[in-house]
């Protein structure tokens, strides 16, 4: 639905995913896919001819498969989750020209995820209790944009996070050769830089291809992504 200077709508968007973490010396220890869906909606405002304004609140579910080796052999398992997620974000072109953009962003992101208990397949064969995944954060950023030919743009983007609610997941293992005991991952430093990149093609009015790369590094950490959407329109 839309009106002067507002759009309103419904999104719907299906997810495969999979990733490896990597030792140091570029060793595989983990193997992860995730499988997942997200219903939601969402509203977009424009004011001062170039400002906009989007939000949008969305319900993800979906299963996870795990697979890592030790010493002991292969473990396995595979455990659903669910939550609740919302994104908000506010920028401002400021070059008047359709086909070249540079814009200044401010966001924030919040989610709440949960996940469903789980027992292993191999080694100690562990049933996994995982606490609640939440976070809040603060983003600011640059996005350089640009119209490369008829139907195809390009963006780079840049962002600035810093968590202002990153909880430190908690998990309780128990098993009958060890009895029960809790763990917990190390939090990640509060602030961290994101690096994106990417391309559209118009391949018709309502149908589009996205192609991309996502970049996130911290202190310690580094994940690099890619991904490619199809969108289309109703």
């Amino acid at each position: 639905m839309r009106t002067e200077g507002v759009r309103l709508g419904l999104v719907a968007s299906y997810a495969d995913i999979e990733t490896q973490d990597l030792r140091a010396d570029r060793i595989p220890t983990e193997l992860n896919e995730a499988e997942s869906i997200k219903l939601g909606g969402y509203i977009a405002a424009s004011f001062l001819e170039r400002g906009f304004i989007n939000t949008e609140v969305a319900y993800p579910t979906g299963e996870i498969e795990s697979r890592r080796d030790d010493f002991l052999g292969t473990i396995a398992s595979n455990y659903d989750f669910d939550g609740l997620m919302t994104r908000s974000t506010a920028g401002y072109d400021l070059i008047a020209d359709e086909n070249v953009s540079i814009t200044p962003t401010i966001g924030v992101n919040a989610a709440r995820i949960e996940f469903d208990d789980v027992t292993e397949a191999g080694s100690f064969g562990f049933t996994v209790e995982r606490g609640d995944a939440e976070f809040l954060e603060l983003r600011g950023g640059l996005q350089l944009g640009a119209r490369v030919s008829e139907g195809v743009s390009g963006l780079v983007s840049g962002n600035v996070i810093r968590d202002l609610a990153d909880s430190q997941r908690s998990f309780r293992l128990s098993s009958s050769q060890l009895g029960t005991f809790f763990t917990a991952l190390p939090l990640r430093e509060c602030d961290r830089f994101e690096l994106a990149a990417g391309a559209s093609i118009d391949v018709s009015e309502t149908f589009a291809i996205d192609v991309g790369y996502l970049g996130d590094f911290n202190e310690g950490y580094r994940g690099n992504s890619a991904r490619a959407t199809a969108r289309i329109a109703f």
